[in-house]
């Protein structure tokens, strides 16, 4: 794959390309709309719109529940960008509204038909509060992407190429989201390209390097800055600069913004401005305050920043008072001044405590739900050098077997040698090493099976360095579990930290299952949570609330359960047992993929999650049952299938098979065939145009200014679908904006068939997509389409001041040609003796000779007794 570049811009400056330049792509994606597809593993109840369906792509992950897996993926049809590549325009955009409230990844993705991937093109953020009526909910003004750059891409990957939407809540238990139809555009790229990514280094008390990244080939740039939050002018405070620039004559402690744009000189001229990118200087040492935030606070708005005076100094903040709403507002305190970084701590409800960060950066921020406001924030900070023998961290444990395991951990610093103090959970630390002088890793060895332990670690830096602090504790659960059998009651305030009960397979890499035969949760407030790991993170399981009874198996080789209650009531008794098997020697596919979708077959992918090469495809009509479908076996992955039914929705399964075993079945995965030409047809075009000025004329005060352009089909052909493409201007610029034009189909022959209307304003091309339709054109073979244009604003009508200029408007018929030979009907027999019978149908063309098959009731077309008649 050749490289491509994915250029991020502002907001005015895309809009303004568009505008001037798209030209050769400009496609709407015209929800509801077949030819795309919708595919995934969610809870179908709760699909709130479909694509191919609705005019809208809309999910209520609420609704699915936490313990449902919600991935939609909906994909476009294929999109030739070949045209828009040679005529130059090789920047692509998408153009849409959402309303999206929290899932785990809601993006708009781009299809690599050279790597046959998906790549994401860019991450839509979090855009709302509402919890539920999303496409009621969605804000103007309309989204427009970032720019994907296409100038380097391969012939294949511009034939082939498709966007799609992609909301993946499956790691977490989300709200929903509503997106409108997209359209997607092509345009020139400017002369003079934008810079990006501004950064700033070297940062001291009074100055700092500003940089970006150059994207073009200017030599020189503009900046504008100021204190944050700085309001931009657009004259550049500081011009012809070079990259990198200092900054210099800085206030300490202060927060600045700068903005950044490319000289490209002559008839080039400049970039838009880019930024605005912030740092702060150095000097918040000794400096204390207070802090109240809102009740609809985000780290946007509340963020309070510090650094050190001296770069690598740690620095602590001390937090004396201050509380948020405990059930609904989090405070975050972070290593990074920008509220980036590792998180140092986070909670809700009070914030009183020391926090330290060894990057020299501080930060806090809240993130509240929009109800209740907090007490006041009173802190203050301190700094100092980092110590001569730093803290390691990040322990790891690996190996663990019934016996033994291997420790490890991140160093602090140059230190070689380490002292170790662990013992059988919960451990309490006495400051004396159980273990000197150890090596990284360590194997700590002779332990019990099936137990928790703990472990705390610090570094010996020798000498008159010292040693560093403890840091821990690090747990771990030797292997050891299975066919164990017990029992847990659970107190009214468990939280995961109270409550969690681990469990590991004797044999690492066997599935292990929990069965319970009773127990229960307080079924209004108290959840019970079923973990992939033993130390209560993975992934879940199973959730709920009430019983908890029931089977649940963890193919990591740990498992682990725990209880979240509100403090009220205690549930009943959980009585459990514990069994594990080795891995199944042939497992099922996942990431069921469809693609390349026509209106007879389409392309199915997956991930094989083992070494099969063969696999069987199951399908059938969407919603059917599993064991009804039609099954194919596939030797390839991809898999071309063949033989379907045009503008039909279906469902398939995949199972691997892996020769002496085969798995389960994976899916149900959807995709939708397009229109496609009848069987036994034959499909072509018919196109007519008005090359010249066509001007709407009417009467002062007219509803309509209407003209009329015919499209000359043969008789007995079928209309399938109508296109048109047309650029509209005016006499006069004083109403462009107040256009408004629509399309209609009055007489068809002797019948009527009338296409819905189709509604636009404002200059450029614009395309109406009118499918399915059908109608025979069975008389004079001439159809006749209107366009009327009026404006909206000013007065009804349009008058002879401001007539519309029509320059170029084409009509584009798809239709079937009627069959050379036609298929007889109305059979009939009678007349019928013990020996003989009167067979009849009526001709539908002008044959006068037939073929008769016939033969016992039942029989299979193609071995009955032929006859000519």
């Amino acid at each position: 794959m050749k490289n491509f570049t994915l250029l991020f811009t502002t907001l005015l400056a895309t809009t303004f390309c568009w505008q001037a330049n798209a030209q050769i792509l400009n496609q709407a994606a015209a929800w509801p709309n077949v030819a795309w597809t919708l595919g995934g593993t969610f809870d179908a109840a709760s699909l709130l719109s479909d694509p191919t369906t609705s005019s809208n792509f809309s999910y209520d992950d609420d609704a699915a529940g936490g313990g449902s897996t919600d991935i939609l993926e909906a994909a476009s049809p294929i999109i030739d960008l070949t045209a828009a590549a040679s005529g130059g325009e090789t920047w692509i955009n998408v153009e849409y509204d959402y309303d999206y409230n929290l899932g785990g990844t809601f993006d708009l993705e781009w299809y690599d038909a050279d790597a046959l991937t998906w790549v994401v093109w860019e991450a839509i953020p979090d855009n709302s509060g509402s919890m539920s009526g999303w496409c009621a909910s969605i804000a103007a003004p309309i989204v427009t992407s970032a720019t994907l750059d296409i100038s380097g891409f391969t012939a294949s990957q511009l034939t082939g190429f498709q966007y799609r939407f992609r909301y993946d809540a499956s790691s977490t238990w989300g709200w929903g989201m509503c997106t409108s139809s997209p359209t997607i555009v092509s345009s020139l790229p400017p002369s003079c390209l934008d810079p990006s990514a501004g950064t700033a280094t070297n940062i001291t008390s009074s100055s700092a390097d500003l940089a970006w990244a150059e994207n073009g080939t200017a030599t020189v740039w503009d900046l504008e800055y100021g204190v944050a939050p700085y309001t931009p002018t657009g004259t550049p405070t500081m011009t012809g600069v070079a990259n990198p620039y200092n900054y210099s004559g800085l206030a300490p402690g202060t927060t600045y913004e700068f903005y950044v744009r490319a000289d490209c000189g002559g008839t080039n001229g400049v970039s838009a401005w880019a930024g605005p990118y912030s740092f702060t200087t150095y000097g918040d040492c000794a400096s204390s305050g207070s802090y109240d935030y809102v009740s609809n606070s985000t780290m946007a708005s509340s963020l309070q920043s510090f650094v050190a005076n001296t770069p690598g100094d740690y620095i602590t903040l001390n937090f004396s008072a201050g509380s948020t709403e405990s059930c609904c507002d989090d405070w975050f305190i972070m290593d990074a001044a920008d509220g980036t970084g590792n998180v140092i701590a986070s909670g809700a409800g009070s914030i009183v405590g020391s926090y330290e960060s060894t990057t020299g950066e501080i930060s806090f921020y809240v993130d509240s739900d929009g109800s209740v406001n907090g007490t006041t924030f009173v802190y203050g900070l301190a700094c100092s050098p980092p110590p001569s023998c730093a803290t390691p961290s990040a322990g790891t444990v690996a190996n663990i077997t019934s016996s033994s395991a291997d420790l490890a951990w991140t160093a602090g610093g140059t230190e070689t040698i380490w002292d170790l103090e662990y013992g059988v959970a919960p451990y309490t630390p006495t400051g004396t090493p159980t273990m000197t002088g150890v090596a990284n890793p360590y194997n700590y060895s002779g332990l019990a099976p099936g137990t928790t332990y703990e472990f705390y670690v610090r570094a010996d830096c020798g000498g008159t360095n010292g040693v560093s602090a403890w840091a821990g504790p690090y747990s771990f659960t030797t292997y050891g579990d299975c066919a164990s059998s017990g029992s847990y009651d659970y107190v009214s305030n468990s939280t995961m930290a109270s409550s969690l009960q681990s469990f590991v397979a004797n044999t690492p890499g066997d599935y292990i299952t929990l069965n319970f035969s009773a127990g229960s949760t307080e079924s209004c407030c108290d959840d019970w949570f079923i973990m992939d790991a033993a130390d209560g993170t993975g992934n879940v399981i199973a959730s709920g609330a009430g019983s908890i009874v029931g089977s649940y198996e963890s193919t990591t080789g740990e498992i682990s359960f725990y209880v979240d209650s509100d403090g009220s009531v205690n549930g009943t008794t959980f009585v459990y047992g514990l069994a594990c098997s080795p891995p199944p020697s042939c497992t099922a596919p996942s990431s069921l993929t469809s693609s390349n979708v026509t209106g007879t077959s389409v392309d199915l992918g997956w991930t094989a999650t083992g070494t099969e090469t063969a696999w069987n495809i199951q399908y059938g009509p969407a919603g059917f049952t599993p064991g009804t479908g039609t099954i194919v076996a596939a030797g390839t992955n991809p898999y071309t299938l063949t033989g379907l039914t045009s503008n039909t929705a279906y469902d398939f399964w995949i199972q691997a098979d892996c020769g002496a075993d085969s798995s389960s079945y994976a899916g149900p995965s959807s995709f939708a065939t397009p229109y496609a030409c009848p069987a036994g047809a034959q499909c072509g075009t018919l196109t007519a145009d008005i090359s010249t000025d066509f001007d709407f004329t009417a009467l002062p005060g007219a509803s309509t200014c209407p003209g009329t352009l015919s499209v000359t089909i043969p008789a007995g052909d079928i209309v399938d679908s109508v296109t048109t493409f047309y650029d509209m201007t005016a006499a006069s610029g004083a109403y462009m904006s107040e256009q408004r034009s629509w399309l209609y189909s009055p007489t068809v022959g002797a019948g009527e068939a009338t296409l819905s209307p189709g509604v636009g304003g404002g200059g450029g091309t614009m395309s109406y997509n009118r499918t399915g339709i059908s109608f025979a054109n069975a008389a004079t073979g001439t159809v006749d389409f209107e366009l009327h244009a009026g404006r909206t604003w000013g007065g009804a009508g349009c008058d002879n001041a401001y007539n519309f200029v029509e320059p170029g408007w084409t009509v584009v018929v798809y239709h079937s040609l009627a069959p050379a030979c036609s298929q007889p009907s109305s059979l009939n027999a009678t007349n019928v003796t013990g020996t003989s019978v009167d067979l009849d149908w009526t001709a539908t063309g002008t044959e006068t000779a037939w073929n008769i098959q016939y033969g016992p009731a039942g029989f299979t077309p193609g071995t009955g007794t032929i006859v000519a008649a």
